[in-house]
């Protein structure tokens, strides 16, 4: 099982905290109440998207972060999926998949230049094709600062985003399957050939 690593290092840092252990209990009761996984990574987004609305919507973080739409510069490193999520993703987006691409990134994406990382949802002009529909992590990945920190390997100023952190963490514990999204994408297209 294959953690995002944020998410991961701010659940083990505030899970004594009530306030925090209890967003991941809520999280399980939720998901617990069913079996349709395109329903329970919903269920996610919504919550992702309700904690961190107040935050988003800081004076200052508005101010100082470039992260929104059309910005792509975190869509080149790797982003941790569970399997729920590929399956929301399958169903609610016209796949036009670069399979060939998918399969490169799934062998090793570390070793690929920064544009060979490019997630296979970007379309020619650095969009997010699947935006309304894309991952967790990928709701909560903001910055303070100038968009080109993003590019792996330089300092990163995150917008903290705690209370979504132990939703993500809560959906990665509860999961049977997630790992980098170029891995369970393309395993989960090949099991449905």
């Amino acid at each position: 099982m294959k953690f995002p690593a944020i998410a991961k290092k701010n659940y083990e840092a505030l899970n004594g905290d009530p306030q925090y252990a209890n967003i991941v209990q809520i999280v399980f009761e939720q998901l617990l109440k069913t079996s349709d996984p395109v329903r329970r990574a919903e269920i996610v987004h919504e919550l992702v998207d309700h904690f961190n609305k107040p935050i988003f919507e800081n004076e200052t973080v508005q101010k100082m972060s470039p992260c929104r739409q059309g910005c792509a510069h975190c869509c080149h490193n790797e982003v941790s999926v569970t399997e729920d999520e590929i399956d929301l993703i399958i169903q609610k987006v016209d796949l036009k998949i670069d399979v060939a691409k998918l399969e490169k990134q799934k062998e090793n994406l570390s070793m690929l230049s920064y544009d060979e990382r490019g997630c296979v949802f970007l379309d020619k002009d650095e969009s997010c094709t699947i935006y309304p529909h894309r991952p967790s992590v990928c709701r909560t990945n903001a910055v303070i600062g100038d968009p080109e920190q993003c590019i792996e390997g330089t300092n990163l100023r995150l917008v903290n985003t705690f209370q979504s952190d132990m939703v993500i963490y809560a959906h990665f514990l509860f999961s049977k399957k997630s790992g980098n999204l170029a891995e369970v994408l393309f395993d989960k297209l090949a099991q449905q050939e």
